[in-house]
């Protein structure tokens, strides 16, 4: 049975593009490697590979999503490898990464605001028990 392929990361996201590397395999008997996606438990995608292969690039994927990504080694009497998994996610378009980053910021104010009251209200009611 072949190694399990290693060091399998995400390395470029885009809105619609997923980037993979992973360590070359050095067994002499490698044949290949069987690359897969998952949308969800979803298989989407299947590739097949050339052992002298390291880097992938899944293209046309909908955007702001989460992929499993699933890196399997082959030798040449066909048996495989435990899978490599990792896992990556398509960023948003602009308009939407802008529109949660105002909408993080207007949150966070408001966070602070509503801290800032309770501390107001602690105070005075600490100086009401006093007096």
């Amino acid at each position: 049975m072949p190694a399990k392929p290693k060091n399998l990361t995400v390395i470029e996201v885009t809105t619609n593009t997923l980037s993979v590397k992973w360590a070359k395999s050095a067994a002499a008997d490698l044949k290949g490697y069987t690359i897969s996606l998952y949308k969800g438990d979803e298989k989407i995608r299947t590739k097949d590979l050339d052992k002298d292969e390291s880097l992938y690039h899944f293209i046309g994927l909908d955007s702001g999503a989460m992929y499993k990504v699933e890196l399997i080694a082959k030798n040449d009497k066909d048996k495989t490898s435990t899978p490599a998994i990792t896992y990556g996610a398509t960023e948003y378009p602009e308009e939407i990464a802008s529109f949660f980053n105002r909408l993080t910021i207007v949150g966070c104010v408001l966070i602070l605001g509503l801290l800032g009251y309770l501390v107001y209200r602690v105070i005075v009611t600490r100086k009401a028990k006093t007096d």
